[in-house]
């Protein structure tokens, strides 16, 4: 986790020594989270929204805004069907309430993937992803290190 903050320019507290490089050269730090996306290894997803409205949100918040309101929907659609979530964009997310009340929603797994969707959506140029298959099952880990597999033959970076 550490390493991965680092290198996705996300830690800015403590010593740090070295250098990071993109393609040869010193990273731009501002410019280099523009174009990458980093998938925490632990979710902070608000549990009274719907699959679809965290995706929708997040792809508001991501996505160039020539893309417009119909593209938008249809690439929060794609990247929900490609993490096996197309069924769920109803389903709550689901957790803990302040106060200690428990809301059922999706499952562990599938927030995982929700978490995966929401770095996919703007098909960044890089993709940090920490422990990505943690609390998958061998079919949805499997799935999910296909499509990263599929982005990396793209010449997208996946770590």
């Amino acid at each position: 986790s550490t390493l991965l903050d680092v290198l996705a320019a996300r830690k800015s507290v403590g010593r740090l020594s070295g250098q990071v490089l993109v393609d040869g050269k010193p990273r731009d730090d501002s410019a280099f989270v523009r174009r990458s996306a980093y998938v925490p290894q632990d979710d902070h997803f608000i549990p009274t929204l719907s699959a679809w409205e965290v995706i929708s949100v997040h792809a508001a918040l991501v996505l160039p805004p020539a893309i417009g309101p119909a593209g938008s929907r249809k690439r929060c659609t794609e990247v929900l069907a490609a993490m096996g979530l197309g069924r769920q964009g109803s389903t709550l997310v689901g957790g803990t309430l302040p106060g200690g009340l428990v809301l059922r929603g999706l499952s562990g797994g599938e927030r995982k993937r929700l978490a995966i969707a929401t770095g996919i959506v703007a098909a960044p140029s890089a993709l940090l992803l920490d422990e990505p298959t943690s609390g998958l099952d061998a079919a949805a880990a499997l799935g999910v290190m296909q499509y990263m597999h599929a982005l990396a033959h793209a010449g997208h970076v996946v770590l």
